[in-house]
């Protein structure tokens, strides 16, 4: 409705703005109250804003959207969609289903860089492709200058060492 169209139009600003500040990435999240009605709309509006602006974007598909869709979310087949839009390039894929995000690797992963921030996800997912993390705050806490066991077993996988990884990992549960 017209609410929302306000806030694109605010969306795209912002952008904008940022990209006249020497701004060359941005992270495509949607305003609180985009509440979509289809996997179809989602496609749209983010094709819409995108079609606006010249710099790249890394989706934001997340359950914590709290879409009225099944789990919550976009499908694998909606996120491949959307990461043919030209500017994107990244998907920080977050619906909480190591299924789902393996089948968005098998989907877009040669496409654009699909990105899982659960940890207990990293491992599996890197031997199915997955090339860079997107996480959060929460893995530093586990790290110190001098111990960095999370580093360590990423480092691992991708140079695909994964006994090696995974011998690490075990080595931090139940934590």
């Amino acid at each position: 409705g017209t609410r929302l169209d306000s806030k694109m139009k605010n969306t795209v600003r912002i952008i904008k703005e940022w990209e006249e500040m020497g701004g060359e990435i941005f992270f495509f999240g949607y305003p609180l109250n985009f509440r979509p009605k289809s996997e179809t709309e989602v496609v749209e509006v983010t094709r819409r804003i995108a079609n606006q602006v010249d710099m790249a974007f890394i989706l934001y598909v997340t359950r914590h959207h709290k879409w009225d869709l099944p789990g919550g979310t976009v499908s694998p087949k909606t996120v491949a969609e959307m990461a043919g839009i030209s500017n994107a390039v990244a998907i920080k894929h977050s619906p909480g289903d190591l299924a789902h995000t393996l089948q968005t690797l098998k989907l877009c992963g040669k496409q654009i860089l699909v990105s899982d921030p659960f940890e207990a996800h990293w491992i599996p997912a890197m031997e199915s492709g997955m090339e860079c993390i997107l996480g959060n705050c929460i893995v530093h806490l586990w790290q110190t200058e001098k111990v960095h066991p999370l580093f360590d077993y990423v480092q691992a996988a991708m140079r695909g060492d994964f006994q090696q990884a995974w011998e690490i990992y075990w080595s931090l549960q139940p934590m």
